[in-house]
């Protein structure tokens, strides 16, 4: 069975389809699991832990990177034998991997929404300052386009949560 890759840029609602389909019964996992990703030093390669978000300055953002964990996808795809895995996220890295993905689903949504999602969440600070929001908003501007020239299937994630969760079965389920 298949590995999905839900993808977009943060507050496009990964997180949120992540929930639903694990309680729709599916064995979703969201990229924020430490086993799967992490903070990394990109100049040592050492795993740090996420400051808070007073500590974390544009400068911070340059000497780290999120990045999936050595094995974590390859341990994901070896489950995904006999029933259909999905990881919903974004990484630094995650381009190293779409091999190892039978579909990449990326989730879209406009700036308005994203802009409300990013200020109305209580679960996630990532975005709450204002050179994270500048970079979300930054990364936003190219990110489905990106998407696209890679492969990945786009689904308007402006809708209801469960419209969204119905078209990414529609794609993810063979």
């Amino acid at each position: 069975m298949p590995l999905i890759y839900i993808t977009g840029v943060s507050g496009s609602g990964k997180s949120s389809v992540q929930h639903t389909l694990q309680k729709c019964g599916y064995e979703a996992f969201d990229v924020d699991d430490p086993t799967i990703s992490g903070v990394y030093n990109n100049k040592t390669g050492i795993r740090v832990s996420m400051p808070p978000v007073a500590q974390r300055s544009a400068a911070w953002f340059t000497k780290h990177s999120w990045l999936i964990v050595p094995g974590a996808i390859e341990k994901l795809k070896a489950e995904s034998d006999d029933h259909i895995v999905l990881l919903c996220g974004a990484t630094r890295n995650e381009k190293k991997y779409w091999h190892l993905f039978d579909a990449v689903i990326c989730l879209d949504v406009s700036e308005k929404t994203l802009r409300q999602r990013i200020n109305d969440r209580q679960d996630n600070d990532y975005g709450k300052n204002d050179h994270e929001l500048q970079s979300i908003l930054d990364w936003h501007k190219k990110a489905t386009t990106n998407y696209k020239y890679l492969g990945a299937h786009v689904i308007d994630a402006n809708w209801p949560l469960a419209s969204v969760v119905d078209e990414v079965l529609k794609l993810a389920i063979p």
